[in-house]
């Protein structure tokens, strides 16, 4: 009897502690950003964004994007923000979550680095989960967060608390990059022009976002891939969307440069958390000036 007593607090406790972190688990500064796998990290991204408020800025586009953590711009003129540059898919994919809210970002900022170049490694597993019960739960139980998982958290303190900078300005990608799920999930520069049809679906994004009052920047993230990088046809259809509809655009690699700020990776691709930190600076900086400028 005595162990069935125990067994019963025990199981008390735990059930209380569980409700005690759901309860403050939403006003607690403690949750992940980072994630141990690239669907992890996917699901805090779109959990953070369409189970909060409507953000005052949303990031869209790729893992390249994805290295712009909301905490970078946390004291900034763009907060809140969101971000939506997922691992293993296309700006698209992230639009049209965008479009899905009842109420738009003010401010749509969408990575212009892939915009012709669909792809997608990780869309049937995310769409799958974002389908299932534990994610429909979990806009009203944050316990369930993709957040909140204690090896999310753990990993990224760690990230947070790793000494110096990784990477190295200018970084030739490393031998076991092949094997990395983060940088396979980049598909390499391409020369094609892209479809017809996947242009016109983000044609069609825009105009619906600017329909909807929404400001759209276009954002060139540093890659690096030298004289190649400037041949993207992705860049080439940014400047035709930009015609069109009266885009801004923003070239961070350009506007580090103009800083004198070195441009770090971790794998040849995504940014280190040091030049990530000073992108999302410039980048805030940058968009709050075109605002002001704006009559």
């Amino acid at each position: 009897m005595a162990s069935h007593s125990q067994a019963r607090k025990i199981l008390g406790l735990a059930a209380a502690l569980a409700v005690g972190f759901g309860l403050l688990a939403p006003v607690t500064p403690w949750h992940a950003e980072l994630a141990e796998s690239n669907f992890q990290a996917n699901r805090i991204r779109l959990e953070s964004f369409l189970f909060n408020p409507t953000p005052k800025t949303v990031l869209v586009g790729t893992s390249l994007t994805g290295r712009l953590r909301p905490s970078y711009l946390s004291d900034t003129g763009l907060a809140p923000v969101a971000n939506l540059g997922l691992d293993g898919l296309d700006p698209m994919f992230g639009l049209d979550f965008v479009l899905s809210r009842p109420t738009t970002p003010p401010l749509v900022v969408i990575e212009a680095n892939m915009l012709t170049q669909s792809y997608d490694s990780n869309e049937a597993t995310l769409k799958s989960a974002v389908e299932g019960i534990q994610f429909r739960l979990a806009r009203y139980v944050p316990l369930l967060r993709a957040q909140f998982r204690p090896s999310s958290m753990f990993y990224s303190w760690l990230k947070d608390h790793q000494g110096g900078q990784a990477g190295a300005p200018a970084a030739v990608p490393a031998a076991s990059d092949a094997t990395n799920p983060a940088v396979a999930a980049i598909p390499a520069v391409s020369n094609q022009a892209g479809s017809d049809a996947t242009k016109e679906r983000v044609r069609c994004q825009v105009r619906s976002l600017r329909e909807r009052g929404a400001r759209i920047v276009l954002l060139r993230m540093p890659m690096n891939g030298g004289a190649e990088a400037g041949k993207n046809p992705s860049f080439a259809f940014a400047d035709e969307l930009a015609r069109e509809f009266q885009l801004s655009q923003v070239d961070l690699e350009a506007e580090l440069a103009a800083r004198g700020l070195a441009i770090c990776y971790t794998d040849g691709l995504h940014l280190a958390a040091g030049s990530a930190r000073d992108a999302s600076r410039v980048l805030a900086e940058v968009l709050e000036r075109e605002k002001n400028a704006t009559p």
